[in-house]
């Protein structure tokens, strides 16, 4: 079964409700054990998506619906909608869903590459917790599948598939070809996304490049590494 809150279904300020750090996502996988008695699970959870996927005989997607907007009003103070939340208690529409979100069929840029990598990194997460469960090992087994043979058999993969260098690009369309090479650049954070920036941003001829990140260390480690400079987060 499945229940996730999505940028398809939910507005950013919503998503961040139920945005997870490690530690918040470690509290509801002990959450899932011991209090719903769930010890199949897999849990998605990047800056588009939290979603968990489960196996269970008695647990319901409603019953963590609960437990998830219980958690967000005592944590944040509002009232969540629950029309934010999608839900699936079949087992075919579980893994038709987990099947197009890590293609990035589900994703805000098509085809998007970085899911997959997501997707895994959960799998290997339950794997080593030993959540992984028989049916949902079969249904990310599937999914690994699918994907290797997306990626030899067909031209999905070909053309930009990355926010990233689609972002870079709608930049450079904002303000002209000629006009990129006397523009700075500042990036907002020092993850995966910004990371992938800094990657194609030779492709973009700017002036200058600055990282502000909460951590100074990690921004200055990011700038080092792509010749950067970092601005003050506190500015």
């Amino acid at each position: 079964m499945y229940i996730g809150v999505t940028y398809e279904t939910a507005t950013v300020e919503e998503r961040a409700c139920v945005s997870l750090d490690k530690a918040q996502k470690d509290e509801l996988k002990e959450t899932l054990r011991t209090h719903l008695s769930i010890k199949a699970f897999a849990i998605i959870t990047t800056c588009n998506r939290t979603e968990i996927y489960f196996e269970s005989a008695v647990v319901t997607p409603h019953d963590i619906q609960e437990l998830l907007i219980t958690h967000v009003e005592n944590r944040h103070q509002i009232k969540l909608s629950k029309n934010v939340f999608t839900t699936f208690d079949q087992s075919i529409d579980t893994v038709n869903h987990l099947l197009h979100v890590a293609n990035g069929l589900r994703s805000a840029v098509i085809g998007d590459k970085q899911i997959i990598h997501q997707v895994k990194a959960s799998y290997l997460d339950a794997l080593n917790h030993g959540n992984q469960g028989s049916l949902l090992e079969r249904a990310f087994q599937a999914v690994f599948r699918s994907h290797k043979r997306v990626s030899s058999e067909s031209l999905y993969r070909q053309g930009s598939t990355s926010t990233a260098y689609s972002s870079l690009k709608m930049t450079e369309k904002y303000v002209g070809k000629v006009a990129i090479k006397h523009q700075k650049v500042l990036i907002i954070g020092a993850g995966e996304i910004a990371e992938d920036v800094l990657k194609y941003l030779p492709k973009f001829p700017v002036s200058e490049v600055f990282i502000a990140n909460r951590t100074q260390e990690k921004a200055q480690k990011l700038a080092n590494r792509f010749e950067a400079q970092t601005y003050e987060w506190r500015h």
